[in-house]
């Protein structure tokens, strides 16, 4: 089985902000789904308990979707504490980090930063949203997908996508196929057309 492509990102923020970031993180990736034409009313959000969490993972809220075969995962956005950038960082006893790693003797990098007012050293906490590629294009087409009943009891299927999504803005879709006139003025003006 081919596993789905993801789209990560790491965001940093202050031991003590973490939490309150999360929060933000999850209702802006809320909002970025119903941006994208995934109304909230085929969403779910599933906070993964305490005995379910990845080991370095304070939190996690993941995002569902009612796929018509089913509820699943678009998106987790975690709470990953100090543990990615303590896990890479070098002189780790000296930085305070609160997740548990393993003891890296390899890293040249100190990934903390430093309060100039204090000098005191400090690993960021990682807020990550993750996304997967295929579910979610599958979920915006699955809601850009609808059959329209017309006038005459005739059907037609359309797919309106966010403008934003659509590789194709406007069309021109002559009543009468490859009809001479017509065909002519989209030459002229360069208009791509299917005979």
């Amino acid at each position: 089985m081919r596993e789905f492509e993801q789209m990560e990102l790491e965001f940093f923020c202050a031991a003590g902000t973490d939490e309150e970031w999360h929060k933000l993180w999850i209702e802006s990736r809320l909002k970025w789904w119903e941006d994208q034409g995934v109304s909230k009313d085929v969403l779910e959000l599933y906070h993964v308990p305490a005995d379910e969490l990845a080991h370095y993972s304070k939190a996690t809220v993941d995002i569902m979707y009612k796929f018509p075969h089913g509820l699943e995962e678009l998106e987790g956005i975690a709470n990953r504490t100090d543990f990615d950038l303590g896990s890479h960082s070098k002189n780790q006893s000296e930085l305070g980090i609160s997740a548990k790693v393993n003891e890296n003797k390899a890293s040249n990098a100190k990934l903390a930063v430093q309060d100039i007012e204090t000098n005191k050293w400090s690993v960021p906490y990682v807020i990550e949203p993750s996304a997967g590629v295929d579910r979610g294009v599958l979920a915006v087409l699955n809601e850009a997908y609808s059959v329209e009943t017309l006038e005459g009891g005739k059907e037609r299927t359309v797919l309106s996508l966010k403008p934003h999504l659509s590789p194709i803005k406007a069309a021109v879709i002559p009543l009468k196929r490859n009809h001479e006139g017509l065909v002519e003025l989209l030459k002229i003006l360069k208009i791509p057309y299917r005979n």
